[in-house]
């Protein structure tokens, strides 16, 4: 059986894990933007550089499969690239980058 059926454009029949991926990742997502703890985000920001990560190794692999002729194909890979690198910078600047000063005891 066709899991994408011509008949089926509203994507109705979606599988349960897919549901459940889904809402996973928006609840997670939710719960980032109301705790402002940076340890929350950090794990989000971790989760998203493997997947995306895991994701780009996976059309390196399939890059055959790719229609290379189409810009929407390059698009994809540059927003990928940047997601990935846009990840990495904040990282950085959270975790590396310059600290504050913290004032001397007395």
């Amino acid at each position: 059986m066709d899991d994408y059926p011509d008949d089926d454009p509203d994507g109705a029949r979606l599988g349960l894990s897919r549901r459940l991926l889904l809402f996973c990742l928006g609840s997670a997502g939710i719960a980032v933007l109301v705790d402002p703890r940076w340890t929350t985000l950090k794990l989000m920001l971790q989760v998203e550089a493997i997947m995306v990560a895991l994701m780009l190794i996976a059309a390196a692999r399939a890059r055959t499969e790719f229609a290379t002729g189409r810009p929407l194909t390059w698009l994809m890979l540059a927003g990928f690239v940047a997601v990935l690198l846009g990840s990495a910078y904040l990282w950085f600047t959270m975790e590396i980058g310059p600290q504050p000063a913290r004032p001397a005891r007395p």
